[in-house]
């Protein structure tokens, strides 16, 4: 057990200063544009009352989204192999489908961003219904939305909503070159929309979600708490008539109705399992 626990901690280690970079360009880059163009001034991410709890998040997602992926890459493979046998080989012969190999790696990327979109607006819906809420209302409790707060995801909701989408296009054989390729821009824009920014992108605001865009998706339910679900295409919004950019104004209120919700990195863990209790 030590072993095991000592293992966790230097992948963890491993995983922080691997991270560092990004972070820091991250850090550096949107502060200057926090700075110059922000959605509500004098606002600034440091300041925020629960910045080490957004920090632990920042770094520990990553590692609980290593282990999920991996625990559900197993499971897949294993249900795959069982369905189809020896029939079911995909890349360096791991269990898995080939029904997304053989096409040119640029229509790989926009097959890839196309149906990880789909999947993520589904489970993102799916998160916001009462059954779910519990383990979501943990990425809407920041009450001051900044970049930092982009990985504040419950483990549940992590595995459901982040990594279950990417392991399915993988066991369909989406090559993991494609997934690599994908993550910085995840990442970044992830990062961007949760920015405390006022940029709508002007006439592209229906082509790509925005910071103005996503930042209404964590105002009240009685704004845009329950529109704005998609992830990088608004127009899967405008298809399922959940879209709300109402003209002229810009969100100000942040985070659940729930003064009771936990501060801490560890109670926002464990909250979800005492509600359920």
């Amino acid at each position: 057990m030590t072993d095991q626990v000592l293992g966790i901690m230097i992948q963890f280690g491993e995983l922080v200063l691997a991270g560092l970079p990004t972070t820091l360009a991250l850090a550096v880059v949107l502060t200057i544009l926090c700075v110059l163009f922000p959605s509500t001034p004098g606002k600034h991410w440091w300041r925020k009352s629960e910045i080490i709890t957004d920090v632990c998040w920042w770094f520990a997602t990553p590692l609980i989204n290593r282990y999920l992926a991996l625990m559900l890459i197993i499971l897949g493979s294993f249900g795959l192999s069982m369905i189809f046998g020896s029939g079911a080989l995909g890349l360096d012969g791991l269990p898995g489908l080939q029904l997304l190999t053989g096409i040119p790696f640029w229509l790989s990327a926009l097959v890839y961003i196309s149906l990880i979109d789909v999947m993520m607006y589904a489970t993102h819906r799916a998160f916001h219904t009462m059954s779910l809420w519990r383990y979501h209302a943990v990425h809407h409790s920041s009450e001051e939305l900044h970049w930092v707060s982009a990985r504040r995801f419950h483990p549940v909701d992590d595995l459901v909503h982040i990594a279950l989408p990417d392991v399915v296009l993988l066991l369909l054989g989406m090559p993991m070159e494609v997934i690599a390729f994908v993550a910085p821009f995840q990442i970044w824009h992830s990062a961007l929309i949760h920015s405390n920014l006022n940029w709508d992108f002007g006439i592209l605001k229906t082509v790509i979600v925005s910071p103005i865009y996503h930042r209404w998706h964590h105002t009240g339910i009685d704004q845009g708490g329950s529109k704005n679900f998609a992830a990088t295409f608004p127009i899967l919004d405008l298809m399922f008539r959940t879209y709300y950019m109402p003209k002229g104004e810009r969100p100000e209120r942040f985070g659940i109705d729930d003064p009771t919700f936990p501060k801490d990195f560890g109670g926002q863990i464990m909250r979800p399992f005492r509600q359920s209790a």
